[in-house]
């Protein structure tokens, strides 16, 4: 296998140098080092699980749940280094961590932990919540009732189709009837291809899909097209103007099917 093939090249010392202090950690990270070769050529997107800022460095996307670009977070075990070296960007060291807490570890640590959040998630969330941490999930009703229809949910069999039923909404809603929409993708790539579609049809596409980058869309007006990524539905004020809300107000595009009941919430607003 891989692993094999690359031992015996590494203890032919006429092809290949190193320090041999460094023998017993190269052969220790060997295998993990193969693994994740092989999850950076084969399933690791760029635009879905990783970004490439201006900069020309790799930045992790938590596309699953937040949609926000971790400018400080860097993949292990070789990961990063071998994007890197996939995009051909200049290859950094590879972060070593000597000491590591888990969330769960660091907060376990805390005598009383209190915690305030608009989206707590289904019953099994609130179960593993007062299961792990040892605390009580109270729900706090809103002061205000949320004013929104829910309408059937539409599938499609193929990416074009996809697109096609995202186009139609958008005309019916943005132009026929001088509503607002919020289309919401799970990935970057996947709001790239949709704000393309719609180019043809809308000339001014709002675009929020990336935290490092893009500005959120501080007011939103009659007709306007907002495609942004889970992003725009984890704690994005968009401020709708009364001339919006006098044509029906906002009208929210959700084009995939949410990983869990939290990100579906954040959605709903």
């Amino acid at each position: 296998d891989a692993v094999h093939f690359i031992s015996e090249k590494l203890n032919d010392k006429q092809l290949i140098e190193f320090s041999e202090f460094r023998r017993s950690y190269i052969f220790f990270k060997l295998p993990k080092w193969v693994q994740s070769a092989r999850r950076a050529l084969y399933e690791l997107q760029l635009d879905v699980d990783y970004i490439i800022n201006k900069e020309n460095e790799i930045v992790v996307v938590d596309y699953l749940n937040t949609g926000v670009s971790q400018i400080n977070m860097h993949w292990s075990d070789g990961i990063h280094q071998f994007l890197q070296l996939k995009h051909n960007l200049r290859m950094t060291p590879e972060r070593m961590c000597d000491s590591f807490y888990s969330n769960v570890t660091l907060f376990k640590k805390y005598k009383y932990l209190y915690g305030l959040t608009g989206t707590l998630g289904g019953k099994s969330s609130q179960k593993f919540i007062k299961k792990v941490y040892n605390i009580d999930v109270v729900i706090v009703p809103k002061y205000i009732d949320s004013i929104f229809d829910i309408y059937p949910n539409q599938f499609a069999d193929n990416r074009q189709l996809w697109l096609e039923k995202i186009l139609i909404e958008c005309h019916t809603i943005a132009i026929t009837n001088h509503r607002a929409v919020l289309i919401i993708c799970q990935t970057i790539r996947d709001a790239n291809d949709v704000q393309s579609y719609l180019s043809s049809q809308h000339s001014n596409i709002k675009l929020y899909l990336r935290s490092d980058e893009h500005t959120k869309p501080e007011e939103v007006h009659p007709g306007d097209v907002i495609v942004a990524t889970n992003l725009a539905g984890r704690g994005t004020d968009l401020k709708i103007l009364t001339s919006a809300v006098d044509h029906g107000g906002l009208h929210v595009i959700v084009t995939f099917m949410p990983n869990n009941a939290r990100v579906e919430q954040q959605a709903f607003g």
